[in-house]
């Protein structure tokens, strides 16, 4: 029973999104179109699921690693979060609006410079949707183990269930690079 509503969450929720997204932009919101793609099974998961594109890989790798670099160095003020049940208090830098920002005015000047076309997010949409939640699984997966294995904190453990712990985690506060960069 408590690994019902976890499992559902899964695999429910990226079908959902990418659906919602592929009828949005692809069917002029049209449910009826919808519907119809659905009764081709095969059709509508290479519709819904595109692979992957280079463009769109590219894109968000260039993003991720803009984002790590800006949670790196952007200074902020520092605050505790609660106290965990081994005693561990995490600390966190108040970085984000101003690495918001940051990311704006780079996409904004990689737009302008022509290095970057400003549809490229709508035209690559269902692939970037196809390799995001590709990435959310492979990372679930790689914390799972992480937690399992090498935890950051002592507030770390297994619920006995590999789905409730792919979907509720198996660390309170997993970070890396000696804990400068918080994963949750």
């Amino acid at each position: 029973r408590r690994i019902v509503g976890p499992a559902l969450l899964l695999f429910v929720c990226p079908c959902a999104v990418n659906a919602i997204a592929y009828t949005v932009k692809d069917l002029d919101a049209s449910l009826d179109s919808l519907i119809k793609v659905s009764l081709e099974p095969t059709k509508y998961l290479t519709l819904v699921f595109p692979a992957p594109t280079r463009r769109a890989a590219e894109f968000l790798g260039v993003l991720l690693a803009l984002q790590l670099f800006l949670l790196l160095v952007v200074p902020g003020a520092r605050f505790n979060g609660p106290r965990a049940p081994s005693g561990h208090v995490p600390s966190y830098s108040d970085n984000g609006f101003v690495a918001f920002l940051i990311t704006l005015g780079v996409i904004m000047w990689a737009c302008a410079a022509g290095a970057l076309s400003p549809t490229l997010i709508y035209d690559e949409l269902m692939p970037m949707m196809s390799l995001l939640n590709g990435a959310a699984l492979a990372a679930s997966v790689l914390l799972y183990v992480k937690g399992l294995c090498c935890p950051s904190t002592a507030d770390a453990g297994s619920s006995g269930s590999v789905l409730m712990d792919l979907y509720w985690g198996t660390e309170l506060y997993p970070r890396l690079f000696g804990g400068r960069v918080d994963l949750k």
